[in-house]
């Protein structure tokens, strides 16, 4: 009867934690849920993002291959000014962090799932490692801009970007650019700032296609999490 009675005792305190095992895991999942839908809000951005920075680019490099001139100069700042600023992927990993750090990734019973979760993280890491050669290219081309383009102009375009509205630029804005000539029409100092526009038009389609694919992947995540766990 002791030997029953301690039998029965382990199979329903197994039972038990399983049980609950089963319940933590389901909230991970859930929380793994948010998280694939939030990075599909901020891929979706960045894709946004990278499609004017491509005309940004685009805009730069035709323009600094022909004389610049006054009509165009206005333009061209704007252009430069925008594509000073990298908007990066932000990723929503805290789910996914705990369970790889804490050991718990064992909760996940479908190894299907589990499978997705590491080829996806992994995917996302190699990812961050392109935008940072991306940020230093976008530091080095700031350095030549800075050589060829008045700081000051490019500074009353930041401060005259909050009266953006509508999709265009304040009559201030444009006001404050008017007139004001390149540092230097050097051909060989426009032609490193053409360099440095074209390395990051070049890295930008690379990245763009790149998180293209990031979207379809945490979207195809979402598919099956919800086909695997109804």
């Amino acid at each position: 009867m002791l030997f029953l009675a301690v039998t029965l005792g382990f199979f329903v305190e197994n039972k038990r934690e399983h049980m609950v095992e089963h319940v933590r895991e389901k909230q991970y999942i859930k929380n793994l849920l948010q998280d694939l839908k939030q990075d599909t809000i901020a891929l979706s951005q960045n894709i946004k993002s990278r499609e004017k920075r491509e005309i940004y680019t685009e805009y730069i490099l035709s323009q600094l291959n022909v004389t610049v001139n006054d009509s165009s100069l206005t333009k061209i700042h704007r252009n430069i000014f925008n594509l000073n600023s990298l908007q990066l992927f932000n990723y929503s990993n805290s789910t996914t962090q705990q369970l790889k750090n804490s050991g718990l990734m064992r909760l996940i019973r479908k190894s299907v799932v589990i499978d997705a979760i590491n080829n996806y993280d992994n995917n996302i890491s190699r990812h961050k490692v392109r935008e940072d050669v991306e940020r230093e290219l976008t530091i080095e081309y700031v350095k030549a801009v800075a050589l060829v383009f008045n700081p000051i102009t490019l500074k009353d375009l930041g401060d005259s970007s909050s009266t953006w509205s509508s999709g265009k630029w304040s009559t201030g804005a444009i006001d404050s650019v008017m007139g004001r000539p390149l540092l230097t029409k050097d051909p060989d100092k426009i032609n490193v700032v053409k360099a440095w526009v074209a390395q990051l038009h070049n890295r930008n389609r690379s990245n763009l296609a790149n998180v293209g694919s990031l979207l379809q992947q945490a979207t195809k995540m979402i598919d099956l999490i919800n086909k695997e766990y109804h």
